[in-house]
């Protein structure tokens, strides 16, 4: 006894070829160029079923095994016929792709619809104009949604102003829009230039006199020619992370900073191509860092530290589980747990960040609620600003020499209680 065949309904279609992305799974071709058909994967005659996994969208050439009938004059009715239903199935399946299409548009508009609501929540009362709204309509264009709802934390926490009595400064809050391009760009750029843009923006901001062009003229050379030298890029951003950045704020003018600069390109030059003997292991055994580098690493530790739980103390309003005091507690507590930690690479300390009572200060609560998508968006920037956290204490690497990294920890140790 053969298995009765159920006819597949117009929904079921609809979805099928939705997942499929109306192409047809065995030549390639897609619609409007050809006629789909969904076929089963399982035929009905062996049991299959019309479940939506035993389903997919062929053309009708491959659904009929491409099989060419000659066909006699006497099946012409029956040509004609099937020439019909051919023309009323392909009007039917562009009825499903613009409604596909459709949905596709919604999310698009809902997707800006979050990020122009985030940005209201955080500029209140402010909101976006209409061409607010189209700018913002841009950059989801070109940006993905993360990258957006992080350049518009950095922009509210880098240029808003406030009053005296505590109100956003209208002037300001156009300002930090303005930026919002700027900083997903840069998020965009290679992790060389980015590391070099901050550089750039603290020579900028520190010092009196800034010539923009010599300094990335400057800052380029010394990255040449640690490529000449035959440095990869993670060693460089290491570089540029753990002296560069560091000994520019170290540096009270341009002067200063140039021939630091400078000196640093020359001894490179000066240094014999390592690129003719073993790059990855010139450098196994650390240097030994001064007292003051050491301050300077671990103050900088802290006070990157009090910045970000602030901004998680403000993303954490909004959560009904939140509470500052046992955000201040834990993160005090599993910091040391990670400065404790031997080898631990950024995976593992997001993984134990997943897993810490810091992180489950920031829970979406059930039955959720209609603000479900901008929940899990703030959940999200809250993960990432604590793993940013737990990573920075993650000090146990070949950066250091042992004495360096008992120094180093202890420094910290003194200054764990600042964080808060």
């Amino acid at each position: 006894m053969t298995a009765k065949r159920k006819s597949i309904s117009k929904r079921l279609r609809f979805e099928v070829f939705k997942r499929d992305k109306f192409q047809c799974q065995y030549c390639g071709k897609s619609a409007p160029d050809v006629v789909l058909n969904v076929d089963h994967i399982d035929p009905v005659a062996n049991g299959g079923t019309n479940d939506l996994v035993n389903l997919i969208t062929s053309c009708f050439d491959c659904n009929q095994g491409k099989k060419a009938r000659l066909l006699s004059d006497d099946t012409l009715v029956q040509k004609q016929r099937r020439q019909l239903e051919l023309l009323q199935e392909r009007r039917e399946q562009l009825e499903l792709m613009l409604e596909w299409k459709k949905s596709l548009s919604n999310f698009d508009t809902e997707k800006v619809t979050i990020v122009s609501d985030y940005w209201a929540s955080l500029m209140e009362p402010f909101s976006l104009n209409e061409n607010g709204q189209k700018s913002l309509d841009q950059l989801m264009k070109k940006f993905p949604l993360e990258d957006i709802l992080e350049a518009i934390d950095i922009a509210n926490e880098k240029y808003l102003r406030y009053d005296s009595e505590g109100n956003i400064v209208k002037e300001s809050v156009e300002e930090a829009f303005n930026k919002v391009g700027g900083i997903c760009a840069l998020k965009n750029m290679p992790k060389i230039n980015q590391k070099l843009a901050y550089v750039k923006g603290i020579c900028k901001n520190r010092f009196s006199y800034w010539d923009a062009k010599k300094g990335s003229i400057i800052l380029n050379n010394y990255i040449n020619a640690l490529k000449n030298y035959g440095w990869s890029e993670e060693r460089i951003i290491n570089d540029i992370d753990n002296e560069v950045i560091l000994q520019t704020k170290e540096c009270s003018n341009w002067s200063q900073w140039k021939n630091l600069l400078e000196k640093w390109t020359d001894d490179v030059n000066g240094w014999e191509n390592e690129t003719d003997s073993e790059p990855d292991n010139i450098d196994s055994k650390p240097k030994e860092l001064s007292l003051d580098t050491l301050e300077t690493y671990s103050n900088v530790i802290i006070g990157e530290t009090k910045d970000r739980i602030e901004a998680l103390k403000y993303l954490g309003k909004v959560f009904p589980e939140f509470n500052e005091k046992a955000l201040d507690e834990n993160i005090k507590k599993e910091a040391l747990v990670v400065l404790d930690t031997s080898g631990a690479d950024r995976e593992d300390v997001k993984g134990f960040t997943e897993n810490s009572k810091s992180y489950s200060l920031f829970q979406i609560p059930e039955p959720y609620s209609d603000n479900l998508g901008f929940l899990m968006v703030l959940e999200s920037s809250a993960l990432e600003y604590l793993v940013d956290i737990f990573d920075s204490f993650n000090i146990d690497s070949g950066n250091y020499t042992d004495k360096d990294k008992v120094l180093l920890k202890n420094m910290i140790l003194e200054r764990i209680n600042n964080i808060a």
